[in-house]
């Protein structure tokens, strides 16, 4: 509820840093979520993908000028291909579901 914490020094000069075990015991404790391993595949792709993926484009397009993002901060916007995701079959969802969905996870 506060992202300026990141952006404040301390005297000696450090700054705010999350250890993993606080980061698990947060998402845990606060959010309600714990790690949990996928139990099915997400639904696959739509037909009128390129519509929804154009669309999708010119929102993001329209954000950008509108709300003068700086380009700091356009992840992937070059098209490389790089999936920004965990390297573990794991996944955050609410402690205690029972069927957790995920993407990229096919039964194939």
């Amino acid at each position: 509820m506060a992202p300026e914490i990141f952006e404040k020094r301390a005297l000696d000069g450090t700054s705010f840093q999350c250890s993993d075990s606080y980061l698990r015991q947060w998402l845990h404790g606060t959010l309600l979520w714990s790690e949990r391993r996928a139990t099915r595949a997400a639904q696959k792709l739509p037909d009128n993908w390129e519509d929804l993926c154009k669309r999708a484009f010119l929102h993001i397009a329209y954000s950008i000028k509108e709300e003068d993002i700086p380009p700091e901060l356009f992840v992937n916007s070059d098209q490389t291909q790089v999936v920004y995701a965990q390297g573990s079959k794991l996944t955050w969802a609410p402690t205690g579901s029972h069927q957790v969905t995920v993407i990229g996870e096919d039964e194939k």
